[in-house]
């Protein structure tokens, strides 16, 4: 009997601590500036060389999954355009989803990109700026975020991006209300466009208070999510009748939400709310990570 190694690749998500919307291109893309980390939440993805290919999801956000429309599917195809001697390989890759779908945490996005990091650090393979640059513009906009392991300042469409060189440590509190938002919709409901954002600003006073910060800046996406997801709207008029609204906080275009958590009680607070009003909501304690 011919052991298979297996190897295990942790996909992280991300959150977005703060987003706002700049402006409307003419191509229908929006100009953002938002802050990214990573979280301590992980799909798992077992990969081994074996005789066919074959992928597979498990676990509880692995549902609607298409097996060939799917980020693993696509890094897998790129990297094999560049490097033909792939194509001879064949791989059994399972992917264990613990970061639920369509909420904005970046689950697919983060699968390709560990992937693909993955792929090249164990072929010992080399690609040049600009194949990179073509494959993760092929993945996703959001797929630099998971280049590098450092909080990051996005901007542009979310293609271009700076090191964040504070380390922002934070305990968050994770709503997914099993209702997922559609990004194009969100954006499109998005009504305050335009408007001039002065980043330096806003990262003083992130620097000079985190917990005001967050208590007075939500994501500009925040009303248009909430307008678009009755399961949203009901947590939010649920924490504004409890007076907990200025905690709320939207990552990406949603509908994952998180409250960025001060201490225990306040953790408790939110846990019990939901618990008792929006049961079948999912929910996860985590800590940013990066």
């Amino acid at each position: 009997m011919v052991l298979i190694k297996q190897d295990t690749i942790l996909s992280p998500a991300k959150i977005n601590l703060f987003l706002k919307v700049i402006k409307k291109q003419s191509n229908g893309l929006h100009q953002i500036y938002s802050l990214v980390s990573h979280i301590n939440l992980f799909d798992k993805i077992h990969i081994s060389e074996s005789s066919k290919d074959q992928i597979k999801f498990i676990g509880k956000f692995s549902k609607n999954i298409s097996l060939k429309k799917n980020s693993i599917f696509k890094v897998m195809h790129y990297l094999r355009f560049y490097y033909p001697f792939l194509r001879k390989k064949k791989f059994n890759i399972k992917v264990e989803k613990n970061i639920p779908s369509g909420a904005g945490l970046g689950g697919g996005t983060s699968n390709a990109v560990s992937l693909l990091k993955f792929i090249l650090k164990k072929y010992e393979l080399q690609l040049n700026k600009h194949k990179m640059k073509s494959i993760l513009k092929k993945i996703g906009s959001d797929s630099y975020i998971f280049l590098n392991d450092y909080q990051k300042i996005i901007y542009g469409t979310g293609d271009k991006y700076k090191k964040f060189k504070s380390n922002l440590k934070l305990n968050l509190f994770l709503i997914f209300p099993n209702k997922s938002n559609l990004t194009q919709l969100i954006y499109k409901s998005h009504q305050r466009i335009n408007v001039k954002y002065n980043l330096t600003l806003i990262i003083k006073s992130l620097h000079k208070n985190k917990f005001k910060f967050f208590e007075k800046n939500q994501n500009d996406l925040l009303f248009s999510a909430i307008k678009n997801n009755s399961r949203l709207k009901k947590l939010f008029e649920l924490l504004k009748a409890k007076s907990h609204l200025k905690l709320l906080q939207l990552t990406g275009s949603g509908s994952c939400c998180f409250v960025v958590l001060r201490n225990k009680k306040n953790l408790l607070n939110c846990q019990k709310i939901v618990k008792k009003h929006c049961k079948s909501y999912w929910t996860a304690v985590v800590k940013t990570t990066t």
